[in-house]
Parts: C-alpha cells; structure tokens; sequence
C-alpha cells in the first residue's frame, strides 16, 4: 500500500539531564517521534544520535502487568535484584501515591531490607501476591503507576513515555508530572544527595495533551509541518505560547510529514 511520510526536515537537539514535552495533535508524529528515540523503530533516512553508553528505556501508554508478583513487576529491569534498596522503592511507591501496592509488598520489602543487611529472612517463603489474580483487586490508576514505577525503579539515563498523563484527572496528572520533573533534576529519585553531582543526567522525553501539561518541562518540541520547533521560553506568557502551539498544530494534524533527522 502507500506509504505517508510521518515526519521531515527534522533537526532538533538537547542536552542530556532535561525534561522534554513533545506537543502536537494527534496524527502529527508524536507517538512515531518518541518511538523513534525509544530505539523502538528506527529511521528509514537520517539518524538520531543518543551516547551508546546511556541506558534507554521506552515506556508505553498502556499498562503491563507481568505474570509475575508486585514485587517482581516492580522491580522488573534491574540489573541486579538483591542489591535493591526497599527504602528507595518504598520512596517511590510513596511519591506516587501507590498505597495499595505498598501494602501488597510490605513483607518483600521487610525481606529486601534483611538480605541488605547480611541476615536470612526469618520468612524465607513466596511473598503474598504471587498468585496471577493480585493485580485484579488494583484499580486502574493504580496499574498504570506500576507501569511507571517500574520505570523509575529501574532509573534509566533515558526515559521515553508515551502519554504518561493521559490516564489521570488534572490534580493527579501533575502530581505525576512533579514526579518526573524530580527524577529528572535529582538525577534519579531517592538517591543520595552527596552523589548527585557524581551521577550521569537523566534525561526524559514524554507526549503532552494540553498547554499546562508542558509548564513543567525544561524544553518543548512542538511538531508542525515544516519540522519540529524547539522552545525553552519561561516567561509569563509561556502557557499562551503553547496554546497557540497547539491551535496551530492542530490545523496541521492530516498533512503529510516525515522524519529527518
């Protein structure tokens, strides 16, 4: 069948450690953009340059939940398992308003913080929750949260988010937005302070759906159709430059664009 070119004329850059909004309607090229830098498709002409040594981690709009227990799913993709601080996803799970996961790993954290310290957990069996059916008493909300905690557990130099904020109202699609705001400029969430400044940049790319959605990022990439426009401005009048933005791409969502970069 035909082909449509999605996106074309793109020449865009940043530096690493920024919190990255990708506007634009839907059609525009948002979802093919951010799959691109997620290294989940890769450019027919072009090329798109992330250091090699960067971890990179695409995190989908819908939510996954692995045939596996809370904790396994939670701590899913890291690279050593029993050298996981409990106190640092116990943080997390916090900062994301996830009591009811945290109570389905308490005693998983109670034996992570044990194996930690040099001690055989007095309670060495399967924790509560392995079974399959323990994620069908979570409410939607708080799957999707799994699906992002899993993410910044992990703690990649690069995070790619497909409409993160697309499954919540608007006082808790910033709260969630704090959160990855933090991430980004701690260089990681609940690490050491001290190490901050020793630790490489995390960098993160997500799709916004409306103007105040992308208040809080460092950078804005608003896709039109000559390109991608690249804007930093923090003035007062920032929020009314991304309405326009989204106005003015919006007329553009059905003409034909294609990724060069």
């Amino acid at each position: 069948g035909n082909k449509k070119d999605i996106l074309m004329n793109v020449n865009s850059h940043v530096d690493q450690g920024k919190l990255v909004a990708v506007v634009g309607p839907h059609g525009s090229g948002k979802k093919t953009l951010l799959s691109l830098l997620g290294h989940m498709i890769f450019p027919q002409d072009g090329q798109i340059f992330i250091p090699s040594h960067l971890r990179i981690l695409h995190v989908t709009q819908e939510a996954y939940i692995l045939n596996l227990s809370p904790w396994r799913n939670l701590i899913f993709g890291c690279a050593n398992p029993n050298s996981v601080d409990p106190e640092r996803i116990r943080m997390i799970l916090n900062m994301l308003e996830m009591k009811t996961t945290l109570e389905l790993i308490e005693k998983d954290l109670e034996k992570q913080a044990e194996l930690r310290a040099g001690h055989k957990p007095a309670d060495d069996s399967e924790a509560e929750g392995d079974d399959e059916t323990w994620h069908e008493s979570l409410t939607y909300s708080e799957k999707v949260k799994i699906h992002l905690a899993r993410a910044l557990i992990m703690n990649p130099e690069v995070l790619v988010l497909q409409r993160p904020l697309h499954h919540y109202d608007d006082l808790n699609a910033g709260k969630v937005l704090e959160v990855l705001y933090t991430h980004v400029h701690e260089r990681g969430l609940g690490l050491p302070e001290k190490g901050r400044r020793h630790r490489r940049p995390r960098s993160c790319f997500l799709s916004v759906e409306r103007p105040e959605q992308a208040e809080k990022a460092d950078v804005v990439w608003t896709i039109k159709e000559r390109g991608i426009d690249t804007a930093v401005d923090k003035t007062e009048t920032f929020r009314e430059k991304m309405e326009k933005a989204f106005q003015r791409t919006a007329t553009e969502a059905n003409k034909n664009n294609r990724f060069h970069m």
